[in-house]
Formats: C-alpha cells, structure tokens, sequence
C-alpha cells in the first residue's frame, strides 16, 4: 500500500530557480532510480514524484515537501 500524498494526474506547484512552476503528476516513484547519472532514494514512505511542468514540457523529479496541491485528479 502506498503512502503517497499526491496522485497522478494531480496538478501541483513548486519552487524552482526560476520562479514559481506548475505541473501535472506523471508518475510517483516509489523504488530507488537513476536520473542523469544520479541516484534518486524513492520509498513507499518517501516517494519521489515525476511532473511535467505545465509551461515548458520538462520533467521535474520532487519529494511531497517541495510540492504544493493546486488542483486534485479527483
């Protein structure tokens, strides 16, 4: 059972070097997994969530602390 606080499909923000982003959830990682040469530590109780950013089409890897709900998939 997962633990995730957010859901695919939700829309989220967050803070990023550029501002404020937006992004709808992807995928949620819930296993260990390499990105770009580096380990990312995903766990059932601490996930680590795949967004598209809403405004350029990149992919944003993030833990629940860094995210914001906007809207729910609900």
């Amino acid at each position: 059972m997962t633990s995730s606080k957010f859901q695919i499909g939700d829309i989220v923000s967050w803070v990023s070097e550029a501002g404020i982003l937006v992004g709808k959830i992807v995928d949620i990682h819930e296993m260990p997994f390499w990105l770009n040469r580096s380990r990312h530590n995903a766990t059932q109780d601490d996930p680590h969530y795949e967004i598209a950013c809403l405004t350029t089409g990149r992919m944003a890897y993030h833990k629940a602390g860094a995210l914001r709900l906007e809207r729910s998939a609900a």
